[in-house]
């Protein structure tokens, strides 16, 4: 899919794909994962979560891609450098909070090494969403102008 939006070839996101191949996580068990968890997805009623949105990322596979998605920098401030608070999961939670409670409540450990591997992967598809907006919108596949936006975030 990055291969089809690229907008030109960027050594940066080459030796990201290189690094993503060779050190993949063995992933022990596969699950529903959300795909695109976070704050702004959940249907939320007091301190309860009573529904969860856009399942469009949906599929089977590793639990904790979910949890590396949320961890993203982009998730704790957006596109805001510096990012006031680094730490934060779905720009509310601290990251190590929300671990232990997912830890407490699913009875799975979280491997934080796996996480982080989820959490780059999830900048990278962030990025080929990125560049398929600007490539649509470049190639006059889509007139719709919010789609030139996506070049920003872009590097290059």
């Amino acid at each position: 899919m990055y291969r089809s939006a690229e907008l030109k070839r960027e050594p940066a996101v080459e030796e990201a794909i290189r690094w993503f191949r060779a050190n993949a996580p063995t992933v022990p068990e596969t699950t529903l994962v959300h795909g695109d968890f976070r704050i702004g997805n959940a249907l939320i009623d007091g301190d309860r979560i009573t529904g969860l949105l856009d399942w469009e990322f949906a599929r089977v596979g590793d639990p904790l891609f979910d949890l590396g998605y949320a961890s993203t920098r982009y998730f704790a401030g957006k596109l805001v450098e510096p990012i006031e608070r680094p730490e934060l999961a779905c720009s509310l939670l601290e990251r190590e909070w929300f671990y232990d409670e997912y830890e407490r409540r699913t009875g799975r450990t979280v491997d934080r090494e796996r996480v982080r591997y989820w959490q780059a992967f999830s900048a990278f598809v962030m990025l080929t969403i990125c560049c398929w907006g600007a490539s649509q919108y470049e190639t006059g596949s889509s007139d719709d102008v919010r789609n030139a936006w996506f070049q920003y975030p872009v590097p290059g």
